[in-house]
């Protein structure tokens, strides 16, 4: 829908009247008859792309009209164009911000980009959960051309997120069972599940002399971390013993120094566990281990 107004001075009791000619032809057709409404609202539904004149008359109530044509009489008028556009937008680009794929619980911004025939155009937002098949409005039609979406709470898999266009003049030329659009597009977007893949443990030295009190450096190197700063825990068990025991609880320090002071001959054994910072678990999500000699 298009809405045409005008407004007129002088003129104590004024009646308007509106005319079209569509394009490629000379016959300009009466949009709206004389009457006390200064505003037209044109269904440019079905209507061809071109460009359109309009044009808007004024006559006193009381008036004998000024100026006679052959379409009628008027005291004044005014001329305006407008063009239909076979497209009125093209297909809108949609971008997440962050970049997928993501942790449940960060914020995401999906921003959408359209070139319209007209200024101001609006944009709606919807959104399929991952392992749904059903669409959900988050964000109706508005000049905002962002949605922001909180993940907390959303499960690991893929999110799909649409975005509908309708120029600023346009009720929507594509019909669907959900509304209507001129144009649509759609973006995949990933939530992860927290976790780092793998983790490396080394010593340094790898041996000792017993009664030495030499310090033994520990150091884990995880990999494949969906987020930074992965979080180290260090383990140990001495020589002829079976029971691990904590010796360094989870930082995000990737080492650990040993004091050999005291320690009996033979074999240590030091474990390192990691996790992602933002992983759920409460244990580890990958470890290795290395091993010192006490001689």
């Amino acid at each position: 829908m298009i809405t045409f107004t005008t407004t007129t001075t002088n003129c104590p009791r004024p009646l308007y009247e509106f005319w079209m000619l569509p394009p490629g032809t000379t016959n300009w057709i009466l949009g709206q008859g004389y009457s006390t409404n200064p505003s037209w609202r044109w269904n440019s539904t079905g209507a061809p792309p071109g460009d359109y004149q309009f044009s808007a008359w004024v006559q006193d109530a009381y008036s004998g009209s000024a100026i006679s044509t052959g379409l009628g009489t008027y005291d004044g008028f005014l001329g305006v164009a407008d063009t239909i556009s076979a497209a009125p937008c093209t297909a809108p680009a949609v971008t997440a911000s962050p970049a997928s794929p993501t942790t449940s619980g960060t914020p995401v911004a999906i921003t959408a980009s359209s070139t319209c025939a007209h200024a101001n155009a609006a944009y709606e937002f919807w959104m399929r959960a991952a392992g749904t098949s059903t669409w959900q409005l988050v964000q109706p039609y508005s000049s905002n051309a962002t949605y922001n979406w909180n993940s907390t709470g959303a499960l690991a898999g893929t999110e799909y997120f649409g975005v509908w266009v309708r120029d600023a003049s346009s009720d929507g030329v594509n019909r669907s069972s959900m509304g209507r659009y001129d144009a649509v597009g759609s973006i995949p977007y990933s939530i992860v599940t927290a976790s780092c893949a793998s983790v490396s443990a080394t010593a340094a030295p790898t041996s000792v002399v017993r009664g030495s009190g030499t310090h033994v450096t520990i150091t884990g190197a995880a990999s494949g971390c969906t987020s930074a700063n992965p979080r180290y825990e260090f383990w140990m068990r001495a020589a002829s013993q079976n029971a691990w025991q904590l010796v360094q609880g989870y930082t995000t320090s990737a080492t650990y120094d040993w004091n050999s002071t005291g320690a009996a001959a033979g074999t240590i054994y030091f474990g390192v566990w990691v996790k992602d910072a933002s992983s759920p678990t409460s244990t580890l999500d990958a470890n290795a281990s290395t091993t010192v000699t006490v001689s």
